[in-house]
């Protein structure tokens, strides 16, 4: 029998409706269309078609994390070739006789990274509603997405889903993938949508998109932080006997984090998605 072209699942809670889509690989067709739309190839293991949402019923508020939004939010230029050109050409890990479709020279940027937040729109489709559901940003240090309160076990999970977008070895020089996760529980809903990227030899980057939602609030809470660092400057932040550790995501990825309380950070290029950004969107 063949196979389902995706698989769709929702949860209702309140006002709030949130959904998940997880598709297959798409066809060659779909491929080379989207491919052309993009003016870029799209990665190897593209989930055209997945997507996480939320939606509230009361507000018309849409918040949607999906692949195809998420990969137009890659640039056309090559970021990397700035800084890495020369240190590429003169490591050259992938042998003369080797055959790869990722090369320093491309005039995209072939890590595919994205600083894609979410696609906000609204059922109503008015202009007024669509001004009321605009983000407005939160000057603080503090944080304004209660970790405690999401790291409570005491709270029953509802509801949970974990989605891949998109996934790609870059040519054997490392590894991208995006994907979301989301979480009802019930007093709240929440998303992280994470890009976890490492060029080998090269650098280590992370994109999280966290995003918080009190059912009894009204407010949904954003905060989008990016990461980078110099392969050797974060391996330096290991035990020294860890080489077999740079490979796991979960560590590296940890310890990104964390990169400023080492004081070894040094960020490798100028990406756009670097920082903390935080904002909140009123509903009601």
């Amino acid at each position: 029998m063949p196979q389902p072209r995706s698989q769709s699942s929702e949860y209702r809670i309140r006002d709030w409706v949130v959904s998940t889509t997880k598709s297959t690989i798409p066809s060659m067709q779909q491929t080379d269309a989207f491919s052309a739309e993009l003016g870029i190839p799209i990665p190897e293991m593209t989930f055209l078609e997945s997507e996480v949402a939320v939606e509230d019923a009361r507000s018309g508020f849409k918040l949607s994390f999906n692949t195809r939004d998420a990969l137009r939010g890659v640039s056309k230029e090559n970021e990397l070739r700035v800084s890495y050109a020369e240190h590429w050409a003169s490591r050259r890990w992938v042998q003369p006789h080797e055959s790869s479709t990722i090369q320093p020279s491309q005039p995209w940027d072939w890590t595919y990274s994205t600083a894609f937040s979410g696609r906000s729109s609204s059922t109503r489709d008015t202009d007024a509603q669509a001004l009321a559901h605009s983000w407005t940003p939160v000057d603080t240090a503090d944080e304004i997405i209660p970790l405690d309160k999401l790291s409570d076990t005491s709270h029953p999970i509802l509801f949970y889903d974990d989605v891949q977008l998109y996934d790609d070895e870059l040519g054997d020089n490392g590894q991208v993938g995006l994907n979301v996760k989301i979480r009802v529980m019930p007093f709240a809903w929440f998303i992280l949508q994470r890009l976890f990227l490492r060029v080998d030899k090269v650098l280590f980057r992370m994109y999280d998109v966290r995003v918080y939602c009190d059912l009894e609030e009204g407010v949904v809470r954003r905060e989008c932080t990016g990461w980078e660092s110099g392969w050797d400057a974060l391996k330096r932040c290991l035990p020294p006997s860890a080489d077999n550790i740079i490979h796991d995501d979960t560590i590296i990825q940890a310890t990104l984090r964390t990169m400023d309380k080492y004081g070894a950070k040094e960020n490798c290029t100028q990406w756009k998605g670097l920082g903390c950004v935080k904002e909140v969107c009123r509903l009601r």
